[in-house]
């Protein structure tokens, strides 16, 4: 069984699913963290905890959309995810060195006790970022390595004739085909029976004019 063999309302049911699936992150962790107030240190470094543990959904959501898209066939939409997650690569990374700074000021405003806890639950949460960018990044660029090779492999549509200035250009142009040039020989046999015709009616000694003399006489 192949691709083509396969429901159109699976592929759409599969999609919508993978939306899904990101969409209920960014929906919960909204919800959790609202309203925003960026412009706040502790808010942020709450904000980027909690989101180093929402990036497998949404994650899975769009591998999920671009295996179902390369499996089917639309590179087009495989090359729009593929370019989502890169972008998204270079946003984790930048959220990953906003939440270091958050941490280290964090945790100076600790208490001795809770320096040491604050510091090791940011670097566990930063090694999530990191981790999920590089995951990101590689899968973003094959997906769009995976497109541009399947698309450069895409059959061309064949040549009927030889183009003009190519090396099998002259070659073929030069043959002929049989019927013509039977009828080019036989035109010149017929050319040449005219011309030797005209040639004995014209010469007084040829038997043409013998004969025409030959009847007179009788």
């Amino acid at each position: 069984m192949n691709s083509d063999d396969v429901s159109p309302w699976l592929i759409r049911g599969i999609y919508l699913f993978g939306i899904a699936l990101i969409l209920h992150a960014v929906i919960d962790l909204s919800t959790t963290v609202w309203p925003l107030r960026i412009e706040e240190m502790t808010w942020r470094y709450g904000f980027l905890g909690l989101g180093a543990g929402y990036l497998q959904t949404p994650t899975l959501g769009l591998l999920l959309i671009a295996v179902t898209a390369l499996w089917h066939g639309d590179l087009g939409l495989a090359r729009g995810v593929g370019t989502v997650l890169m972008v998204s690569a270079v946003v984790l990374m930048l959220a990953f060195a906003i939440f270091m700074l958050d941490v280290v000021q964090i945790r100076q405003l600790r208490g001795a006790e809770a320096q040491t806890a604050v510091l090791y639950g940011g670097l566990l949460q930063a090694v999530k970022y990191v981790l999920a960018s590089i995951i990101l990044a590689a899968i973003g660029r094959g997906l769009i390595q995976t497109v541009k090779t399947a698309r450069s492999e895409v059959p061309l549509a064949p040549v009927r004739g030889p183009l003009i200035g190519s090396a099998a250009a002259p070659s073929v142009l030069g043959e002929r085909p049989q019927e013509e040039e039977a009828r080019d020989v036989d035109a010149d046999d017929a050319a040449d029976d005219e011309d030797e015709g005209d040639a004995d009616e014209r010469d007084p000694d040829g038997k043409k004019s013998g004969k025409k003399k030959g009847k007179k006489n009788d």
